[in-house]
C-alpha cells in the first residue's frame, strides 16, 4: 500500500512545473530566497503594527489574522492565540531576517531584525536577566508565562536570533547577554527527561558562537559540549534502531520494533555531533556520527519521490506523509555530508527538487508545514505561520544550501555581515572556507555593511 501512495505522489508531482533548475548552484538558492520564501515573510503584515513585535501566526496569504474573517488554517486550532507574541517566533522570525540579510545584502531586513531584537535585548527579558518571557499578551499588555516558568527549550530558543545576530555584527552587548543567559541556564536547569533539552542549545547557540569566543569562555563551552554530546549519546540514542529518543518517559529504547519517534531530531541530533566533535577535536565522534547519520538517510529517504519520510508510528511502519522542519533538517544533513562524500549527491538532488517544486506555496510564499501522502501533493490546510515554524527551518535550509551548494560546485558565494572592520575569523555559518576575502565596507542606512566572498567549503573538519 505504502508503494502505490509513494507512487501516487511521484505522479502528481511529475505534472507539476520543473522549478527546480541546477539545485546546487548557489544562485539558485539566492532566488529561491528572494522568490519563494521572502515573498510571505516581507508581506507588510508579517512586521505587525508595533516595531519588532511581529506577530506570531498569520494566515496562509499572508494577512494577520482577522477574528471577524477568520481564515480556516488559523480558526481551525483553537490553542492558536493571535493575540498573544511568543518569544520563540520573536526569535525565530528576527533569524530569518538575519537570513535573508546574510543571502541579499538588502538592509531593510538587518533593520526588521534590529527591531525584533530590540524587544529580545529589553522588555522581553526577566527582570533579573536570567531568560526570557514566553510571551507578550497584546490583550493585557503585559509580558508572561503560561504558568510552566523557564524550560530550556524554550530559552534557547530565544537566543536563536541574537546568537546570529552577534554572529553577523559582532556586537559585544548582544553577546553579554547570551552569556549572561547561558549561565542561568547552566544554574537553574537540571537533567531532563527531553532531547530537545539538550539538542537545541546545541543548535540554537553553542555551534555557531564557539568559534567566536575569546580563549577562556571557549573552554568552558567546549568542556560543556562535550558533556552534552555525551549524554545524548548515553540517555537517548536507540542503537537497536538507530534513532534518538525524544522522551524518555514515553519511549522504550528496548522495544522490539522503532518507537513512534521522527527521524528529524536524530539527524539532527547526528548533525551536531559531527559539529561538537570537530569544534573539540574528537575526530572518533564526527566519524562515527556520519556513518550512523548516513544509514539514517537511507531509512528515511522514499525511494520513488526521492523525499525525507517523518519517522516510525510506533509499529514499524515508516510515515509516509512529511514535514517541513524534519525534510529541512535531513537536507541539511546530507548536504553537509555530500560535500566530502559524491556518493549521497544523487538522493540530495533529488530531496532538493522535491522541495523547490512542492513544498514552496508558489502563490504566497514561504514553505508549508505539512504534506499529506493521503491527498498528493499535500494538504494546504496548516498555518505556514505559527509559534514553532516562524521561517527558521526554511531560511536555514535555504542558507545551508547555498552555502553547499558553493562546495558542490565549485562557485564562490557573498554573503553580508554588518561590521566595518572584518574579525581574525571569518566562517560561513556551520561551515568553513579555504578562502575569505572582505570587500570595503559599505555605508549604508543601517550602517556599514562588508560583503565576504566565501570558496572552497568545507564541513565537520
Amino acid at each position: 500500500m505504502q508503494f502505490w501512495i509513494s507512487l501516487a505522489l511521484a505522479l502528481t508531482l511529475l505534472t507539476l512545473p520543473a522549478r527546480a533548475g541546477d539545485v546546487f548552484s548557489p544562485d539558485r538558492w539566492l532566488r529561491h530566497v528572494e522568490e519563494d520564501l521572502l515573498p510571505f515573510w516581507a508581506h507588510p503584515d508579517a512586521l505587525g503594527e508595533s516595531p519588532g513585535l511581529f506577530p506570531s501566526m498569520r494566515c496562509n496569504d499572508g494577512r494577520v489574522f482577522d477574528p471577524d474573517s477568520p481564515c480556516p488554517e488559523i480558526a481551525n486550532w483553537p490553542w492558536m492565540k493571535p493575540h498573544r507574541h511568543y518569544v520563540v517566533a520573536l526569535s525565530r522570525q528576527v533569524y530569518s531576517y538575519g537570513v535573508a540579510f546574510h543571502m541579499t545584502g538588502e538592509v531593510r531586513y538587518l533593520d526588521h531584525m534590529r527591531q525584533g531584537m530590540a524587544l529580545l535585548m529589553g522588555p522581553a527579558r526577566l527582570p533579573d536577566g536570567r531568560g526570557h518571557y514566553e510571551f507578550y499578551d497584546a490583550e493585557t499588555e503585559s509580558w508572561g508565562f503560561d504558568g510552566s516558568g523557564l524550560d530550556l527549550q524554550k530559552q534557547s530558543y530565544a537566543l536563536l536570533g541574537p546568537a546570529f545576530y552577534f554572529y553577523l555584527t559582532r556586537e559585544r552587548a548582544v553577546l553579554d547577554m547570551i552569556l549572561e543567559t547561558h549561565a542561568a541556564m547552566k544554574a537553574d536547569y537540571k537533567t531532563s527527561p527531553k532531547l530537545v533539552a539538550y539538542l537545541d542549545q546545541i543548535n540554537t547557540f553553542y555551534a555557531l558562537l564557539t568559534p567566536l569566543l575569546d580563549d577562556a569562555d571557549r573552554a568552558g563551552w567546549d568542556r560543556e559540549m562535550r558533556t552534552i554530546a555525551r549524554e545524548m549519546v548515553e540517555r537517548f540514542y536507540a542503537p537497536d534502531h538507530n534513532v534518538f529518543l525524544t522522551n524518555l518517559e514515553t519511549q522504550d529504547a528496548s522495544a522490539p520494533i522503532p518507537p513512534a519517534v521522527d527521524f528529524g531530531h536524530t539527524i539532527k541530533t547526528f548533525w551536531f555531533l559531527q559539529m561538537i566533535g570537530a569544534l573539540t577535536g574528537d575526530r572518533d565522534l564526527v566519524d562515527t556520527s556520519t556513518d550512523r547519520g548516513r544509514r539514517v538517510l537511507a531509512t528515511a529517504q522514499d525511494p520513488v519521490t526521492g523525499a525525507w519520510r517523518t519517522g516510525y508510528d510506533g509499529q514499524g511502519t515508516l510515515i509516509p506523509d512529511l514535514s517541513w522542519w524534519i525534510y529541512a533538517e535531513h537536507s541539511q544533513f546530507a548536504a553537509s555530508l555530500a560535500l566530502s562524500d559524491p556518493s549521497v549527491r544523487a538522493s540530495l538532488r533529488d530531496a532538493h527538487a522535491f522541495w523547490l517544486r512542492d513544498f514552496i506555496d508558489h502563490d504566497h510564499g514561504g514553505s508549508f508545514t505539512r504534506l499529506y501522502a493521503s491527498n498528493p501533493p499535500g494538504a494546504r490546510r496548516e498555518a505556514k505561520h505559527w509559534v514553532w515554524k516562524a521561517g527558521f527551518h526554511e531560511f536555514e535550509h535555504a542558507l545551508v544550501a547555498y552555502i553547499t551548494g558553493s562546495g558542490l560546485s565549485g562557485e564562490p558565494i557573498d554573503l553580508h555581515y554588518a561590521f566595518e572592520t572584518p574579525p581574525d575569523y571569518l566562517h560561513p555559518y556551520f561551515y568553513r572556507a579555504e578562502s575569505a576575502v572582505a570587500a570595503d565596507p559599505v555605508a549604508t542606512s543601517q550602517g556599514p555593511v562588508t560583503r565576504v566572498t566565501f570558496s572552497g567549503i568545507s564541513f565537520a573538519e
